[in-house]
């Protein structure tokens, strides 16, 4: 136990967050949130490139091809971010933990960048302190376990589970990673064409 709580108190130094005077969201708003998270243009719009990946992977192998296996691998992975929202959802509410990313406040690419990856393993809590990330983790491979309801069975072992919990975490975290830092590029990009 000693030693989980030495790794989350280096994660919080790592992550530089700081209680941000930002007001807690309600529960609706939370909902609000997972809601776009799970069906917002861009999440669809993911779903429908992670299908097409999977199409021509020809993964899971018993879906085929066709419309129809394109249509399974859509649903699926849209199946699991819809389960991994609602898990989250809860837990966000239980716990009273923030769903939102908040951008650094520290200067320097590698502060920024440990903060948004420490992010993954830490978050606001509604009252502005900060603990280990339940929402995140639990919901993530909780999901993925979850999917197995759906999937085939070759494809359901708890290596199968893990790996999609694991690519759940790495794709919030790829999420953490542009939100941190897309604006800077798109204000360097938009100085550059300005020029």
């Amino acid at each position: 136990m000693k030693l989980f709580a030495l790794a989350g108190a280096m994660l919080l130094l790592a992550a530089g967050l700081a209680a941000q005077d930002i007001p807690a969201l309600s529960v609706d708003e939370k909902l609000l949130v997972h809601a776009v998270r799970s069906f917002g243009p861009a999440q669809l719009v993911g779903s429908a490139l992670g299908a097409g990946l999977e199409q021509v992977e020809n993964n899971p192998k018993e879906w085929m091809q066709g419309v129809a296996g394109y249509a399974r691998r859509y649903a699926s992975i849209e199946g699991f971010v819809a389960v991994q929202n609602v898990l989250a959802f809860g837990l966000n509410s239980a716990l009273h933990e923030d769903p939102r990313y908040f951008r650094s406040r520290r200067k320097g690419f590698f502060p920024r960048l440990a903060h948004a990856f420490s992010y993954t393993f830490v978050t606001r809590t509604d009252d502005g302190g900060q603990h280990i990330n339940t929402e995140r983790l639990a919901s993530n491979y909780g999901g993925a376990w979850i999917v197995n309801l759906w999937a085939p069975h070759r494809v359901t072992t708890t290596g199968d589970v893990l790996m999609r919990g694991s690519l759940g975490v790495a794709l919030d975290t790829g999420g953490n990673l542009g939100t941190e830092f897309l604006p800077d590029l798109k204000a360097l990009v938009k100085k550059a064409l300005h020029r």
